[in-house]
């Protein structure tokens, strides 16, 4: 490749920045877009490689994170593949010997988050060092060069004129299984890594003479951190990442959650918070109520039990306002109504969970209920899942329903059936992290950072687009598993066709009765809710009703000129704003509120004919609980950078329409309701020493 050589008549070259291990990276022009980007050209493959090269491409461009330089587009020039990628000006190579204690923290949560995001869709990064990290525009450390399979880079290997040495990487970040009689990559591999990675950053060394975990395999002793310098803390996570033994260390997942806590003051050594924090929730086997009484009796468990109930009631959590599980026993069940019964309920752990079968929002009974089940469960993309990947061993007794949560991410829908098996009522359970709180300008409201059912809040993730919903209706429908693409996600269930509304099925009855199906408009009044125009809408209010489908503590927004899009702006207008193409969406953390990220999606919708998916990457529509005869309220964006903020008059839409949900925190007027919140938290009372169980 030379300079000003244009790829394709779109890629201009202008300078090679960089040589990777199977090629070079050249800073670019994008001519049709106008951007700088960066294009890393391989080796020249034959037609079977480049084939090969083109699947693998596929499968890493389904990755989305926010710690991951992911590629946006993959060709060829003649025999030579290129991917590319949006330009990063600064490696971490740069900061090699010369980062503070803060930063490097900074660094390892981020590459830590992004590890463990490829080590759940079982991705091995197997080449963590400096010159592979890379800082974006917004100052966040990504992972690049992640994706090609052992296969693909043997292929390249071999076209790269090099000598196929079984294994992939650089030896001073080798871990010891990869210097054995068959080397084996694990994802402790690539913690193994990141723990040199560190060494060197602090240092500017290489720990082990440079050879890697070789030199430990025959004795050599794990290297220090200089203790004037560095803090015992960071020198403990390094160690326990240059383990020998991959058991012995640390998730990636563990090290980014012990990163941001160390972020946040938190001065405990990695030892007293995995201890006291962190336990392995597993939902098997359940210690049975017979089995505590004969331990009791036997004079063997009484601390045992007291430290599980202790340590469940008294659970501290600095980040307390919104209630989700995290139960401190392996053995406890964990109440989700207690903070408030609802018809979505947030599981973040795995364990075992029970709620109050109730309609949601209310103490109102369901009637008689025989069994329940799982209706259907979604990872909320294109990979189908088997039942029970989600959630498993569903039960009913004594007026609540039990279920273990794998602590996979994902969504499910359980319900509630008679002894005929008619469905009496059906709760969303939505797998996620724990959503985060964005208060917006001029006190307009506190939304939740994600889509209702969205298992991610991070930019151009296909976790954050989420489920849709039909205005009125508390079950959700599928949304899409591509940012770019009307394609549905996949779930465990063949969904059943849409019905038209008619008298006997534009009924709640019916929707409660068939939350799969999909309800079209009325042509009489566009209207999935069959009642003549101008009936009293009793489905969604601005006072929470049963219908509402957002968790305990919130609610669906209001969205005319009162409500929350449109005191944010402080305007009755439609204004512009900066729309991503690559990312699909529009970031409002200028416009909205002061947090880093205030990420809406464009996770299209469904049509008013059924559930086909639309405008996948071209819009995102958010209902609000405000009507107008039969049509209600909307904030809506588009690929052209406008925005309706629901003003009368300015975006209104058939309610037979699946649109996405944010949810705002309800306001509470009524005293009895607001105690029951406010005087329930995850902290404990210090002065009355009660436990807390609230949104804080």
């Amino acid at each position: 490749m030379t300079e000003n050589e244009i790829l394709n008549n779109r890629y201009q070259l202008i300078h090679p920045i960089g040589r990777g291990s199977f090629g070079e990276v050249w800073m670019a022009n994008d001519l049709r877009l106008d951007i700088i980007v960066a294009v890393k050209v391989y080796a020249a493959l034959d037609g079977k490689g480049i084939t090969e090269f083109k699947d693998e491409f596929k499968n890493v461009y389904k990755l989305h994170h926010l710690n991951l330089l992911r590629p946006d587009h993959f060709d060829t020039v003649g025999d030579n593949p290129y991917l590319v990628m949006p330009y990063c000006p600064k490696s971490a190579d740069a900061l090699v010997g010369g980062i503070t204690e803060h930063e490097l923290w900074r660094f390892i949560r981020d590459v830590a988050s992004g590890l463990a995001y490829l080590h759940d869709n079982d991705v091995i990064h197997r080449d963590i060092k400096p010159e592979n990290i890379l800082q974006d525009e917004r100052g966040d450390y990504v992972i690049s060069d992640f994706g090609l399979s052992t296969k693909m880079r043997s292929t390249l290997r071999q076209a790269s004129m090099r000598q196929n040495d079984g294994f992939s990487g650089t030896i001073a970040y080798m871990a010891p299984e990869l210097f054995t009689s068959k080397p084996t990559a694990v994802k402790a591999t690539d913690v193994w890594a990141l723990g040199v990675t560190i060494y060197e950053m602090a240092t500017s060394e290489l720990p082990f003479c440079g050879q890697g975990g070789c030199m430990l395999n025959v004795g050599a002793e794990s290297p220090e951190l200089d203790n004037t310098k560095w803090s015992s803390n960071l020198n403990e996570v390094m160690r326990l990442c240059l383990a020998k033994d991959t058991w012995d260390r640390p998730t990636a997942k563990d090290l980014a959650e012990y990163s941001k806590l160390v972020m946040n003051g938190d001065k405990r050594p990695w030892s007293q918070w995995k201890r006291v924090d962190k336990p392995k929730p597993v939902s098997k086997p359940r210690i049975s109520l017979f089995t505590i009484i004969e331990m009791l009796i036997g004079g063997l468990s009484t601390v045992f039990v007291c430290f599980c109930l202790l340590g469940l009631l008294f659970h501290k959590d600095n980040d307390h306002h919104i209630y989700t599980s995290e139960a401190s026993c392996d053995d406890y069940m964990m109440d989700l109504s207690l903070s408030g019964t609802a018809n979505c309920y947030i599981v973040t752990n795995a364990g075992r969970y029970k709620f109050k079968t109730v309609k949601g929002n209310s103490s109102e009974s369901i009637g008689s209920v025989v069994f329940c089940d799982v209706l259907w469960e979604s990872f909320g993309t294109n990979k189908a899942p088997t039942i029970g990947d989600l959630v498993s061993n569903v039960s009913y007794d004594d007026d609540y329903i039990e279920f273990d949560a794998t602590g996979r991410k994902g969504n499910a829908v359980i319900a509630a059936k008679d002894a005929n098996g008619k469905i009496l009522w059906s709760w969303h359970i939505w797998l996620t992290d724990k959503p985060e709180e964005q208060v917006y300008y001029n006190k307009a409201g506190t939304m939740m950072d994600r889509n209702l059912g969205a298992t991610s809040a991070i930019p151009g993730d296909v976790g954050a687009l989420g489920l849709l919903y039909q205005w009125g209706r508390k079950d959700p429908f599928l949304g899409s598993s591509s940012i770019r693409r009307n394609k549905e996600a996949l779930s465990t269930i063949s969904w059943p066709l849409p019905v038209v509304s008619t008298s006997n099925t534009g009924t709640i009855e019916y929707s409660i009765t068939h939350p799969t199906t999909y309800i079209t408009k009325n042509d009489d009044n566009g209207d999935w809710y069959y009642m003549d125009r101008g009936t009293d809408n009793i489905r969604w209010k601005s006072s929470k009703t049963i219908y509402d489908p957002c968790p305990a503590g919130w609610r669906v927004p209001d969205g005319d000129e009162n409500g929350v899009w449109s005191e944010t702006i402080g305007s009755a207008k439609e204004f512009v704003y900066s729309y991503n193409f690559r990312k699909k969406g529009m970031d409002f953390y200028s416009k909205f509120g002061d947090s880093n990220h205030i990420w809406y999606p464009a996770s299209g919708y469904i049509s008013t004919y059924g559930r086909h998916i639309e405008g996948v990457r071209y819009n995102g529509t958010y209902w609000s609980v405000s009507t107008n005869g039969r049509d209600a309220y909307c904030m809506s964006l588009d690929s052209f950078g406008y925005v309706n903020p629901s003003i009368v008059g300015m975006y209104i839409s058939s309610q037979s329409y699946g649109f996405s949900v944010r949810c705002v925190k309800e306001q509470y007027t009524d005293s009895t309701k607001r105690n029951r919140y406010e005087n329930y938290s995850i902290d404990t009372d210090a002065n009355s020493q009660k436990p807390n169980f609230g949104l804080g």
